[in-house]
Formats: C-alpha cells, structure tokens, sequence
C-alpha cells in the first residue's frame, strides 16, 4: 500500500468512492478535478496494486486544517487504511503550519469516530447543519503551536 497526493489522472477512481460514500455531494470527476486545483487542497490517495483504495481530501486556511472527507473501499476498511491516510494528511498539515486539524463525522458514524478518537482527535460540538437528515459533530486535534492562535477554521 502506498499513500501519496492524487492528481487529476484519479479522479474517475475517486470518483467512484465519493459517490458511494458522499452521494450528497454531487462530485463528478470534472468537479473533483477542480477541487483538487483549489490553493490551500490536497487530496491524498491510498493505493494497493495500483488500485486507489481510499482517500483523505484537506484543505488548509491560515494555521487551521480541514478535513473535507476520508473514506476507503468497504473491502479495505479493518486494515489500518483510513488511519494511515489520516496520519499522512495530519503531518502534511503540520509542515505547512497547521496548529488545529478540524473534521465533520456524522454522529452514529461509531467506527470513524474511534478511528479519530485513537488519532488524537476530539469531540468538540454539534455543528449546525445536519447531513442527509443526520446530526454532525466537530472534532479537533492539536497539531502544534498554541491553540489561541489557529486561524481558518473556528
């Protein structure tokens, strides 16, 4: 398995992950081509055999990082593969000066949770719009630095 940034070339493969896991998000291949061209967002895709498995979407304000969305194949998840995404994407974060990593999880969404509970993250509040009829919460992490000076996202 390998993990590094995807290009333009992955999008009909991540494509194919976004819809299954995001429907509500409409992205084509076009659309995640574009997004992919947005300063401040990386995409990072997870590769077994040359097959993208998974990805971990990021964008970075100020000194504050969002995770946009991560998922893998149904078939890849219990291996490790989400976590190892989500590892590379917070260490891309901190050489480029992040101090706050954010994200979004659907609140009976119990197996992301413990995935970003063992990374460090934390429950910090309800967000104030729901998803597909479900309730969201917002986790955080400490990345580096002083909290009182993340800037982006809060």
């Amino acid at each position: 398995m390998s993990i590094e940034i995807a290009s333009a070339e992955d999008a009909e493969q991540l494509e194919k992950i976004i819809s299954a896991d995001f429907p509500y998000k409409m992205l084509t291949r076009e659309k995640i081509s574009e997004r992919m061209k947005r300063p401040g967002t990386t995409v990072f895709k997870s590769t077994v055999e040359g097959r993208v498995i998974g990805f971990a979407e990021v964008e970075i304000r100020g000194s504050g990082g969002m995770f946009m969305a991560i998922s893998v194949l149904p078939e890849e998840r219990g291996k490790g593969r989400a976590r190892e995404l989500l590892e590379s994407a917070m260490a891309h974060m901190e050489v480029h000066g992040v101090k706050k990593a954010f994200l979004l999880v659907k609140k009976t969404n119990k197996r992301a949770k413990k995935i970003y509970a063992n990374a460090g993250f934390s429950f910090t509040k309800m967000h104030e719009k729901d998803i597909e009829g479900e309730k969201i919460e917002v986790w955080e992490k400490e990345l580096a630095g002083n909290p009182h000076e993340v800037r982006g996202f809060n």
